[in-house]
């Protein structure tokens, strides 16, 4: 019996397959573990997948299984919009970055987490008495003396649902840009340049884009409408290379219940908009 098992272990077909057994057996398992504790349903996801590609490549054991598993893998852990610049470059498609102009639900939920943290900072003294406005409205449902505002991913959800609402009332009927096109979330790459909008809308002669802000910080403000006034080159150069000739302008929206004598716009349309019914009024309101 001790004969038969040696020579089975020195056979290479047989200890290969061995082999590939055990490991795939194992990185399966491991897998199934970190995947149950892991939070990220996304990441628990691709290495589930990532997992069974492996395990049916080591059962089958051939090298041609072994390249396409990797292949497979590559692209399971590899993001989207990295596999379509590979793409864009491998294939010189000039009009690729119109694809990309939908920013990723990873990227709204980062930019609304940072603005939560600058919420939470301690405002300035000018800044104080408009900031119970936002963290009232950052309330939710819950159990009784829970508060919402300590918890930053509480506060961007509230906040991301506010600038939905801000944004859809912009186009509506008897909002400032009635009858528009409105996109959300748009980001353009022009060169180096990546500029990122909460929205733009878009008319036959005429393109707004726009930073929707709801902290009541001057700083930021002024930061926010300096950064949308620089970010317009570069959408307008990828307007003009996709043969678009129109004007672009710049719009941010700010709080109502901000100190409007220390807000500079900069050639920017300026809007202030209510935490609490959503809707927007012209700056000089």
């Amino acid at each position: 019996m001790s004969d038969e098992l040696l020579k089975l272990l020195l056979n290479m077909d047989s200890a290969s397959a061995l082999m590939a057994l055990v490991f795939g057996i194992t990185g399966l398992l491991w897998m199934l573990i970190f995947s149950l504790f892991c939070g990220d349903r996304v990441s628990s996801t691709k290495l589930i997948g990532s997992g069974l590609v492996l395990g049916m490549a080591f059962a089958a054991n051939h090298v041609v299984t072994y390249g396409l598993s990797i292949f497979i893998v590559a692209t399971l852990v590899t993001e989207l919009h990295f596999l379509e610049k590979i793409a864009a470059l491998f294939w010189d498609r000039d009009k690729y970055w119109e694809h990309l102009q939908k920013q990723s639900p990873a990227a709204i939920a980062e930019k609304a987490e940072k603005e939560a943290q600058e919420i939470q900072q301690s405002p300035s003294e000018e800044d104080k008495p408009a900031m119970d406005v936002v963290r009232a409205a950052a309330t939710v449902s819950g159990p009784v003396g829970a508060a919402v505002y300590g918890a930053t991913s509480s506060l961007a959800q509230k906040l991301m649902q506010t600038e939905d609402r801000v944004l859809d009332g912009l186009v509506l009927a008897g909002g400032p840009f009635e009858g528009g096109e409105l996109l959300k979330n748009y980001a353009v790459r022009y060169g180096a340049t990546y500029a990122e909008f909460d929205a733009i809308i878009r008319f036959s002669d005429t393109h707004y884009v726009i930073e929707l802000k709801q902290g009541d910080s001057i700083r930021n403000a002024n930061f926010a409408i300096r950064q949308i006034r620089d970010r317009v080159p570069a959408y307008t150069k990828v307007l003009h290379r996709q043969n678009i000739d129109v004007s672009v302008r710049p719009v941010v929206i700010l709080p109502k219940t901000i100190n409007k004598k220390a807000v500079d716009p900069m050639g920017a349309l300026l809007y202030t908009f209510d935490p609490n019914d959503y809707s927007v009024k012209p700056w000089s309101d």
